[in-house]
């Protein structure tokens, strides 16, 4: 009786396909899907599966009855042609500015990737080593183009230390600094975040992707946005309001604190609002 996953009927899987890690299998599959007619093509939803891409791997081979030694020789072939993983270790998974600036260099540099605003983020470590793996430029150009991206990012990151005042928490002023960036033409354009962690890692690459001259231009770019953040949050505070002196007997600054505190507000925000209200009901 034949098994059965998301309405797809598994084939049997011989061992040798099972042992085969996911970066070997997703080459596979992809060499695959490009040899198949048009009324036999993949799903490519499957690709990202690793129980139907494994099928559909099974499948190939046994719908052209792949002998043992051809399969083997297949595979083989396949080792042979991905990239060490040795060089590709400074890929951090965790590292999304590296991962963001990848996507859109290896697009640059023609590798089959998609677009990075079509690439989850939990998938895009992946997508960046499928792209070296599937790609037709051979093992030696591959090599080259790895060095030569690794010292451009090297060049292109910007530090930490002139980053760290821009809390990933924070909606607020990361909303405000996707805008100032956007003010001044530098905000990332393959990039348009949505929600709070978006806004954030498009926020830090923008200035990874920073247009100047001269990385000195970056850097003073940068120290203006924060002195401009800086002054925004001294205006919004309470220090920046108009000082007045209003004189009330302690039950009444007891009684306006209490008021504030249950509104969760600050004074003169408690006292601008019953304003407004009390002068709202007066009559014309």
């Amino acid at each position: 009786m034949a098994l059965y996953y998301k309405d797809t009927a598994l084939t049997h899987h011989p061992e040798e396909l099972t042992k085969l890690k996911e970066r070997e299998q997703k080459w596979l599959w992809c060499d695959i899907a490009s040899k198949q007619k048009k009324e036999d093509k993949l799903p490519p939803e499957n690709l990202y599966d690793p129980i139907l891409r494994l099928n559909d791997i099974a499948t190939y081979f046994d719908k052209h009855r792949t002998s043992r030694l051809a399969k083997k020789e297949y595979l083989q072939h396949i080792k042979n042609g991905l990239v060490p993983e040795k060089s590709l270790e400074w890929i951090k998974k965790d590292d999304h500015r590296l991962q963001i600036w990848l996507l859109i260099r290896l697009n640059e540099l023609q590798y089959p990737v998609k677009y990075v605003y079509d690439v989850p983020d939990t998938e895009r470590k992946s997508e960046i080593l499928l792209a070296f793996d599937i790609s037709s430029t051979s093992l030696y150009q591959k090599e080259k183009d790895i060095n030569y991206l690794k010292h451009r990012w090297s060049e292109a990151f910007t530090s930490n230390k002139e980053t760290k005042w821009i809390e990933q928490g924070k909606i607020k002023q990361l909303t405000w600094c996707w805008e100032y960036l956007v003010k001044y033409q530098q905000q990332l354009t393959s990039l348009s975040p949505v929600n709070q962690e978006e806004l954030y890692w498009a926020t830090l690459s923008s200035f990874d992707f920073f247009k100047c001259d001269h990385p000195a231009e970056k850097a003073l770019f940068i120290s203006r946005m924060r002195k401009s953040w800086q002054q925004k949050k001294y205006r919004d505070s309470d220090k920046a309001k108009d000082q007045r002196s209003l004189a009330m007997s302690d039950q009444t600054k007891e009684q306006l604190d209490l008021i504030a505190s249950h509104n969760e507000e600050k004074l003169h925000e408690t006292l601008a609002r019953i304003i407004k209200k009390e002068f709202k009901s007066i009559p014309n």
